[in-house]
């Protein structure tokens, strides 16, 4: 046996082993095969790109990044050790359960699809690297008239779906702190070589980077569907699991709505949310502030709530500068 061998037994003796319920495992089985089909495509897309660059389809600029496929699978294999060994599970009872799991299941589903989707719409301009070919043509239609960079966008989406439908909160902080920072990280150097091209300036303003743009009915119906777990979650007590998927929902949707000042509203009662739940450690009475949240998402369906006319004077919330203010520096 090689020490390598050796070494991998140790580290798996170290790991727990959960027992799986046949739907838990059946589940994880689905998770996987989500994961097997991504991986596929993008074989596929570098078996595709290796057979057009003997063909004399070379890159005329080229740019080595550090996010590539190679580091993108890295950590979608670090959240599958977290969900495979039940690592830092929250829970989750009730309606509010099949709730969390349901939205995780449906974003693990349309991740994947969205990700096929994009793949094959942009076509011989995929590259692991960011590059511009000879005669290289912005694609704005298909995945991409949704989103500039749907196929990182809808991995944002999978992971976040990995994390809810397996309960894990490891596999949703390593989307949120290390996932979401690369595909950011390299979305703004492919824009960064794109910017000189024609028409591309006018596609950013008009198009989101990551995720399509939430509006009319369909918003209001993901609004109404945050508002009714919100109050459930409040009604029964909001534990450290319900708080997880609220905030995981409601950022999702601070990142989805629009107009941008319906997602700052979103984004800012997030962050409300975890002070709220921090503060009620310290006097229970602040617990009733989640009502106060409640009522202002209920009248931001049909109104301008407080948080959306900040943002239409400030354009951010002026709460943080005030922050920097009463910190010495």
């Amino acid at each position: 046996m090689s020490r390598f061998t050796q070494a991998f037994n140790g580290l798996a003796e170290l790991l727990p082993r959960p027992e799986f319920t046949r739907f838990e495992l059946g589940t994880l089985y689905l998770l996987q095969l989500t994961a097997f089909v991504l991986l596929a495509s993008v074989v596929y897309k570098f078996r595709v790109k290796s057979r057009n660059e003997e063909l004399g389809q070379l890159p005329e600029k080229k740019r080595d990044h550090f996010v590539a496929t190679l580091t993108m699978s890295a950590a979608v294999l670090l959240i599958f050790i977290f969900i495979n060994n039940r690592l830092v599970p929250f829970t989750l009872g009730g309606p509010l359960k099949w709730a969390c799991y349901g939205a995780g299941l449906f974003l693990v589903l349309y991740g994947s699809a969205w990700h096929v989707w994009s793949k094959v719409s942009i076509g011989r301009f995929w590259s692991d690297q960011p590059e511009l070919q000879k005669e290289h043509e912005i694609v704005t239609s298909g995945a991409y008239a949704l989103a500039r960079h749907p196929m990182y966008g809808s991995l944002i989406l999978w992971c976040v779906g990995l994390g809810l439908a397996a309960f894990n909160l490891a596999a949703l902080l390593v989307t949120g702190l290390i996932f979401i920072p690369m595909m950011v990280a390299r979305a703004r150097a492919e824009e960064a070589m794109l910017a000189a091209s024609p028409g591309y300036e006018m596609y950013r303003n008009n198009v989101r980077m990551f995720f399509p743009s939430l509006s009319g009915p369909a918003a209001f119906s993901v609004k109404l569907a945050a508002l009714a777990a919100l109050v459930y979650a409040i009604a029964s007590g909001i534990t450290a699991g319900s708080l997880v998927f609220l905030l995981t929902l409601h950022l999702l949707l601070g990142n989805s709505l629009k107009p941008e000042k319906v997602a700052f509203s979103y984004r800012s009662k997030s962050f409300m949310l975890v002070l709220i739940f921090a503060l009620g450690g310290a006097w229970g009475g602040f617990y009733y502030l989640n009502w106060l949240i409640a009522a202002m998402f209920a009248y931001g369906l049909f109104f301008n709530c407080p948080c959306m006319l900040v943002y239409e004077k400030y354009q951010r919330c002026p709460c943080f500068d005030l922050l920097g203010k009463a910190c010495p520096k």
